[in-house]
Formats: structure tokens, sequence, C-alpha cells
């Protein structure tokens, strides 16, 4: 392989796409990764702000990775959240009940536990890999893949939607034509 900036560069992409699709996703579920956080050991009180802290940091990680190709503070900060997934996973074994992992948002109906622990040599080497080889792309083509990336998890998740809108449209038509007869019949 001749450039090796390639494999930065990729895991650098992977690291924001999976860091803004998780920071964006819990946003739609806000309220039940809180209950994950309290689940874990977050008081009550402070979950709700712990839960804000994680899906804003998720999410400017997201960016920074994007925007911000050449700086080490977003790579780190992968490193960091990768290292409190982990965590996460060894708090929910250490549990011993089952805590729902609200990684992406409402995205998956998984646990928390080994899979964490098994992701976490994944996340160092991409952190690695994309600090050893750090991409240079520019930072305007970093914003723009951001936004292609949300309008196609958009376009993905409104188009899983489709077929629950066409069966309420059904129904609605179908009361419709019912509301019709009664109508007709009440004239009568």
């Amino acid at each position: 392989m001749r450039d090796w900036g390639l494999i930065g560069a990729a895991a650098q992409a992977i690291l924001a796409a999976v860091f803004t699709l998780s920071g964006v996703s819990k946003t739609v579920t806000f309220q039940a990764f809180g209950e994950t956080l309290e689940h874990l050991g977050v008081q009550a009180e402070f979950a709700r702000r712990a839960a804000f802290g994680v899906v804003a940091v998720e999410s400017l990680t997201g960016l920074g990775l994007a925007v911000f190709p050449t700086s080490a503070w977003p790579r780190l900060v992968a490193l960091l959240l990768g290292l409190g997934f982990a965590g996460a996973g060894v708090r929910a074994l250490q549990a011993n009940e089952k805590i729902a992992c609200s990684c992406f948002g409402g995205l998956s109906q998984s646990a928390l536990g080994w899979r964490q622990l098994q992701l976490l040599p994944v996340w160092l080497v991409l952190a690695g890999a994309a600090q050893w080889w750090s991409p240079s792309w520019d930072p305007a083509l970093g914003l723009l893949g951001v936004g292609v990336f949300l309008l196609i998890v958009t376009i993905v998740r409104l188009a899983r939607h489709v077929p629950g809108w066409r069966r309420l449209r059904t129904e609605r038509l179908v009361i419709g034509d019912l509301r019709a007869e009664a109508e007709l019949a009440a004239r009568q």
C-alpha cells in the first residue's frame, strides 16, 4: 500500500460518522438515555445533565473529527469516549442486570455489557490510525461530509416509517368512508 494516509482518513471518517450518528440519535430518545445513565449509577438529579453532556460531547467530537482533521483533540476525545463506553459495559456487567444500551438512541435494542468491551480495541485502533496517519482534507469538505451524512441518515430513518404511514393513511380512508356512510344513513 503506497498511501497510508488513506487509512487515517478512513478511520477518522468512520469515527466522525459514528459519533455524529450517536449524538444525533440520542437527541430523539434523550429521556431513555438519561434512564440508562441512572441505571449505571448516575444520580437521578444529575442524569439529565450528564445525558446532555454526553450528547454534546459526542456531537462536537463527530463534528470536530470532520471539520478539524489535523487537530488531535477530537481523536483524544474519541479515545476517551471509547474508554467511557467500555466503562459503561463493565458497570453493567457488575450490576448483574440488563441495562438498555442507548448507544445509538433507539436504533438497537441491545443491552450494555460485553459488546462495549469487545469494541474497545476497535475504538483504539481507529483513534490510533487517525492520529498516526492524520488526514488533511479541507474543513469545508468535512462540513459538507457531515451534512451529506446527516441527510442520508434522515432519509433512511424517514423511509423506515413509510409502511406505518401507509397503514395510517389506509385507516384514515376507512374512517372517512365510515363517516360518509354514517352521515348518509343519518339523512335517510
